[in-house]
C-alpha cells in the first residue's frame, strides 16, 4: 500500500511567521510517519486573481499564464491538504484566497473530491470567534467540494514572529495532528 502526500500550502506572506511555523510542526509529524511531505509559498509563487471569464467553463482550462497548473498538479498528486494562513481582516491572506478562488477552473484539471484538507489559522485576537469566520469559509469551500476536513487549529494571540513558541502546546499539537496522518 501506497503511503499519502501531504502537501502544505502558506498562505502567510510572512516568512517563518507563526502559520509556517506550525505547519511546518504538521509536516515534521507527517515526515516522521513515514509520509512524503511538501510545502509550498504562496505569495513565492505566480498566481493571477480569477477574472471569472468562465474560460475554464468554456474550454476545460484557465487561459491564465502563472504557477496555477504546477500548484493543480502539486496539489493532484497528494491525499492530504494543509491550508495554513493567519487571518487578515477576518479572513485568509489575499495570497490565500486568490489561490482558493483559482479552485473554480481547477475543477477542470483535478478532482477535490475525498482529498483531505488541515486547516491552520493564527491570529492576532484572543478572541477564539475572530477566526470563525476565516475557519467557516474554508470549511465551506472543503464541504462545497466534497473534501474531509481533518482538522481545523485555531491558534488565538500570536501576532509577532515567533509568538507561537510561547503558546503552551501549540506546536507539540501540530506535530500529532501531522504523526497521526496515514
Amino acid at each position: 500500500m501506497e503511503s499519502s502526500r501531504v502537501m502544505g500550502f502558506i498562505g502567510s506572506p510572512r516568512r517563518m511567521g507563526n502559520t509556517e511555523l506550525i505547519v511546518d510542526q504538521i509536516l515534521l509529524g507527517a515526515k516522521d510517519r513515514g509520509l512524503a511531505t511538501e510545502k509550498t509559498i504562496l505569495s513565492h509563487s505566480n498566481i493571477n486573481p480569477c477574472i471569472a471569464c468562465d474560460n475554464c467553463e468554456i474550454k476545460g482550462s484557465c487561459f491564465q499564464d502563472d504557477d496555477m497548473p504546477q500548484l493543480l498538479t502539486k496539489m493532484d498528486e497528494s491525499d492530504i491538504w494543509i491550508l495554513g494562513t493567519p487571518v487578515y481582516w477576518w479572513g485568509p491572506t489575499a495570497q490565500m484566497k486568490a489561490f482558493i478562488d483559482r479552485w473554480y477552473g481547477g475543477r477542470h484539471v483535478i478532482n477535490f473530491e475525498g482529498h483531505k484538507v488541515i486547516l491552520v489559522i493564527p491570529f492576532e485576537d484572543t478572541d477564539i470567534r475572530t477566526g470563525k469566520f476565516t475557519e467557516g469559509m474554508l470549511m465551506k469551500t472543503a464541504s462545497y467540494l466534497k473534501m474531509e476536513v481533518l482538522h481545523s487549529l485555531l491558534v488565538p494571540g500570536v501576532l509577532h514572529r515567533g509568538d507561537v513558541n510561547g503558546k503552551d502546546g501549540i506546536l507539540q499539537e501540530a506535530y500529532k495532528i501531522g504523526n497521526s496522518l496515514s
